[in-house]
């Protein structure tokens, strides 16, 4: 049997490429693209059957290495609780923070928890590129209705 031998060219060039799929020269995390639409909070109302009417703008930046968005989400749930609903779109952010291989380097739990009329979380990450932070505020005011801020910031090196 032959053994398999790959020309030294070949094998530079797939080295680069696995390289750059884990930082090199990314000019963000990925999450930008996530967060800058309402697909999670979509998807964490979906089994609620919400309807959810939103806002999403962008952030002045400071300097070209910062972007950022805020969305206004204010969500009808047509079964459940907001706590549900809060717990779902949590497990939606984690989901996506990991999937973008960032790591999480804090979490602030809302000090009510997530079943409270109103309060706040938030997400710090790191990259190989930068940081960045994810805060969830919302106040829910009678039991199928919450109104949701979702702030994304990201900063690059």
């Amino acid at each position: 049997m032959r053994a398999f031998k790959i020309p030294l060219r070949t094998f530079v060039l797939l080295l680069t490429l696995v390289v750059c799929e884990f930082g090199c020269g990314r000019t963000n995390s990925g999450l930008p693209d996530i967060f800058k639409t309402d697909a999670l909070v979509r998807a964490a109302a979906k089994p609620q059957g919400a309807a959810i009417k939103g806002k999403i703008d962008s952030m002045t930046a400071h300097e070209e290495t910062e972007n950022g968005w805020y969305g206004h989400f204010d969500i009808q749930l047509s079964s459940g609780t907001s706590g549900q609903l809060l717990t779902s779109y949590q497990v939606e952010v984690t989901k996506a923070l990991q999937s973008n291989r960032v790591s999480i380097t804090a979490y602030e739990p809302p000090p009510g928890g997530l079943n409270a009329e109103e309060g706040v979380f938030r997400y710090l990450y790191a990259w190989s590129g930068g940081t960045g932070l994810v805060r969830v505020l919302w106040g829910a005011d009678i039991t199928n209705h919450c109104e949701m801020v979702v702030v994304f910031s990201e900063s690059r090196k």
